[in-house]
């Protein structure tokens, strides 16, 4: 993890425009320098008598306006300005700006990089499921990680990826990563938002990502999927360009003072990923495995949709580790048969029989692809 540790570098002035004028990159004030913004306007708002400054809770502003840039301060304080003149329409002379106006104008005035939790939930619409021992390991090594590259003073940039079969749940894993990282800036890059995109302009949208997070003092980016980013059937045929742009991008020292840390997720081979030299690419790679027999059972006893005697039956006939996502689509299929479910004990359970023909099919399905 040696380039990992490289210490920050200088921040690198962009290609100019054509006047001349170089274009510096500005990056998002963190919260002390938050506090210390809103409290110079502060101070000039009591200078004029417009501040009531007994009830004004500084410390949490800089709190909640993790993603602002100093602008977006500026316009806050304004619009708590506006919020407590139109509430003192009828006597203007008694003008006093409190901090509800600031909670009101939190709820107007809203970052351009907005709190992307919501987003990544997205990505994890089960939630996180307890997928047992192996699964909790690699999460659980991914997050000290993250915590302490968060408080590291030397390591600008972090780089994980998470391999393993299809549907494995390396994405809900990576989302998970990214929503308790707590970072201001959160971003996954999926192959869903370039659906008929050139190679040039998938490159672009990329390292758009990559330079809006170098924005923020602390950032995180999830390349969901690589192998459709790359276009990949096998290991001949894929977007060589895409490729190089990822490669550079994830060796690309942030500016100072900015942190990223970037998770990919794979299903592509180990030894493909070598070939392609995406694995060296990355400063660490952990495997995600599909369930196994002791694994699926921490899934199922907790989701409830077997009678306690059928959970042994449901998986010995799985036979096999499978990924959680095909676990939980047999469920799902086998929940909405219609006279396949029961009731019982308050539940809707699954009969064993239907389950049975659910496995029957996927495993057609299966095959056939």
């Amino acid at each position: 993890m040696s380039d990992a540790m490289e210490l920050f570098r200088e921040i690198p002035l962009r290609r100019g425009d054509r006047m001349g004028v170089p274009i510096v990159e500005t990056v998002l004030p963190n919260e002390q320098e938050r506090l210390q913004i809103l409290s110079i306007h502060s101070d000039n708002m009591k200078e004029n008598s417009f501040l009531c400054a007994e009830e004004l809770r500084l410390e949490e502003l800089a709190s909640r306006t993790k993603n602002f840039n100093r602008a977006e301060l500026e316009a806050l304080v304004e619009s708590a300005k506006q919020f407590a003149v139109i509430r003192s329409w009828q006597n203007f002379d008694s003008i006093k700006v409190t901090m509800n106006d600031f909670l009101e104008a939190l709820d107007k005035v809203k970052p351009a990089f907005d709190d992307a939790i919501s987003a990544l939930e997205l990505f994890r619409p089960n939630g996180m499921l307890d997928c047992g021992e192996r699964h909790a390991h690699v999460l659980a090594t991914v997050k000290t990680f993250a915590q302490k590259f968060k408080k590291s003073e030397r390591t600008p940039l972090l780089t994980c990826l998470l391999e393993g079969p299809s549907g494995s749940g390396k994405t809900a894993l990576a989302a998970t990563i990214g929503i308790d990282s707590g970072f201001p800036f959160a971003k996954i890059v999926s192959a869903e938002n370039m659906i008929d995109r050139s190679e040039y302009r998938k490159c672009a949208l990329i390292t758009k990502v990559f330079d809006d997070a170098c924005k923020s003092p602390q950032s995180v980016i999830i390349l969901d999927d690589i192998e459709r980013l790359l276009g990949y059937l096998h290991i001949g045929s894929f977007s060589s360009m895409v490729l190089e742009t990822i490669i550079h991008l994830l060796q690309r020292t942030p500016p100072q003072g900015s942190k990223l840390l970037v998770i990919g997720t794979s299903s592509i081979t180990v030894e493909d990923l070598k070939l392609m030299k995406l694995l060296n690419a990355f400063n660490v790679h952990l495997n995600v495995p599909a369930l196994s027999p002791t694994d699926m059972r921490q899934v199922l006893e907790p989701l409830d949709v077997f009678d306690s005697a059928d959970i042994n039956n449901a998986i010995t006939a799985l036979n096999a580790e499978i990924p959680i996502k095909r676990l939980l689509v047999m469920i799902n299929m086998a929940q909405r048969g219609g006279k396949g479910a029961h009731m019982s004990k308050g539940h809707q359970k699954i009969q064993l029989s239907y389950f049975y023909k659910c496995l029957e099919m996927t495993n057609t399905f299966s095959n056939v692809s």
